[in-house]
């Protein structure tokens, strides 16, 4: 069992918490992640390792712009990894991994 298992189903919540002081909550940060990334041949199939991708938000937001690539998303934390495949993320291969 993974230390962060226990924060899986309300890690959403506690990582908008800590956000709190910078104004923004981590929607914000994962559009900010997508616009970086959509600078790299976006209309491009490609492959993308999304390590440590917690409970798969990031994932499912990145389909939305780039619904094309490949995802391979890796997490410590197997309850996560539950929580990550309730997303609505194709092209994802979310994967539990322990180390």
């Amino acid at each position: 069992m993974s230390e962060f298992d226990q924060y899986a189903k309300d890690y959403r919540q506690l990582h908008n918490e800590n956000l709190k002081f910078t104004g923004f909550d981590s929607l914000h940060f994962v559009d900010v992640k997508m616009k970086w990334l959509s600078k790299y041949e976006p209309n491009k199939p490609l492959r993308l390792l999304d390590l440590g991708c917690g409970d798969g938000y990031t994932a499912e937001y990145m389909f939305r712009y780039f619904p094309t690539w490949q995802i391979e998303a890796i997490e410590v934390s197997h309850e996560s990894i539950v929580e990550a495949k309730k997303k609505h993320a194709p092209n994802t291969n979310f994967q539990w991994f322990d180390g």
